[in-house]
């Protein structure tokens, strides 16, 4: 709540007390002869509830009715649940104004990056366009623009943790293939993808194929929507996106590290995510394919869950090596036909990357009786099955 009326964390005593300072000084503020906040941390202390009135009254002074105001969001957000995402971008201004089209820019920016990570947590490709529409528009309806914080221009959105949401409209919606997915998956996954777009920035400084490491990222969130979406965030001025967990319940994912977690870009960070997306947009359309081929590379982590194979394969006459993403299911079927020197097919929409071609999500994996010293005749073919939206 200090942190949604301006003010931040800047030290503490013997984990007794925690010191904050405000970011920006109020008129209120400078009759003040001192102006740093304490924070008592522990109930039991003799002085507690004096230097929690001793800040309650304070915090009065200063805020006034936005005091308030912020108490009850805190309310209704641990009530209903709600993680925070803030979209942040600097202005050269201490009330926070910003010109009418990039306010409303970064609210359509906002609206992209929630829909995106609903569209990812279903399933990651380099390029949506109108799949995976159901999850994303469902999720949508159950979030909440919240107020705006004091500094920066900042856009507030507040998610659902708690609610699950449905991948399909068909019949089969609670079925195994296509599963529900809770809000705080989603909300984790935007974490991830904001995560792998920075990890890829930097490693593109200097590299001779700046843009090879969005492509590898793809499997982490990364995707056209995803650059679409930050591009006018991060264009021209600092900015940044903070995700704040709800500490309040017990919905958290055994694979979050944090309860808050910040991502901040500069403006040249800015220009490589514009080039990046441009690379993205100009990528050919994946094509939901069936190949069948040698398995040549695999590839198990523990760590971060990865399984990949590499598949020699033939595409349209001409040798393909393709890297694909399996569950751990499919990766053992591809252990057996890497053991037993047989073919490997799998269904997927194969997608062109700076280098090869890739699979990020099989949808299906058979393994083959053909030994892989034959010949391979057969062409990379369309799916003999429906494989659902």
């Amino acid at each position: 709540m200090l942190q949604r009326l301006g003010w931040q964390r800047t030290g503490g005593f013997r984990n007794a007390l925690d010191y904050w300072e405000a970011r920006t000084h109020s008129h209120e503020m400078s009759a003040l002869r001192d102006t740093r906040l304490v924070f008592p941390l522990i109930p039991d202390a003799p002085d507690y509830e004096d230097l929690l009135t001793d800040l309650e009254q304070r915090l009065r002074i200063l805020h006034g009715d936005d005091l308030a105001r912020a108490i009850d969001l805190v309310r209704v957000m641990i009530s209903r649940r709600l993680d925070e995402v803030d979209v942040k971008r600097e202005t050269d201004n201490e009330a926070g104004l910003i010109a009418w089209q990039s306010g409303n820019q970064m609210i359509d920016s906002a609206r992209g990056l929630l829909s995106t990570a609903a569209k990812t947590a279903s399933g990651p490709r380099k390029r949506f366009a109108h799949a995976s529409s159901t999850i994303a528009d469902e999720y949508l309806r159950h979030c909440y623009m919240g107020q705006t914080r004091v500094g920066s221009y900042v856009v507030t959105a507040l998610t659902p943790s708690e609610e699950s949401f449905a991948t399909s409209k068909s019949a089969s919606a609670k079925s195994k293939k296509h599963p529900r997915i809770p809000g705080r998956q989603i909300t984790a996954t935007l974490v991830g993808a904001l995560g792998a777009v920075s990890a890829a920035i930097e490693e593109s400084r200097g590299a001779k194929d700046a843009l090879q490491a969005f492509d590898e990222k793809i499997g982490s969130g990364v995707s056209y929507e995803l650059l679409a979406a930050l591009e006018p965030i991060t264009t021209g001025d600092e900015s940044a996106i903070v995700v704040e967990f709800n500490e309040n319940d017990q919905l958290a994912l055994a694979e979050m590290p944090v309860h808050r977690a910040e991502f901040a870009f500069t403006p040249e960070d800015g220009k490589v995510i514009a080039r990046a997306r441009q690379h993205f947009e100009q990528a050919p359309e994946p094509r939901l394919l069936t190949v069948s081929g040698e398995v040549t590379l695999l590839r198990s982590s523990q760590a971060d869950a990865e399984r990949q194979i590499r598949l020699h394969t033939r595409i349209d006459g001409r040798p393909r090596s393709i890297l694909v993403n399996l569950s751990d299911e499919q990766y053992d079927q591809a252990v057996r036909a890497h053991g037993a020197k047989v073919m490997l097919s799998v269904t997927g929409e194969v997608e062109q990357r700076t280098r090869g071609s890739a699979i990020d999500r099989a949808e299906a994996v058979r393994v083959e009786t053909t030994p892989v010293s034959a010949e391979v005749k057969s062409e990379a073919r369309a799916p003999l099955f429906d494989m659902g939206e």
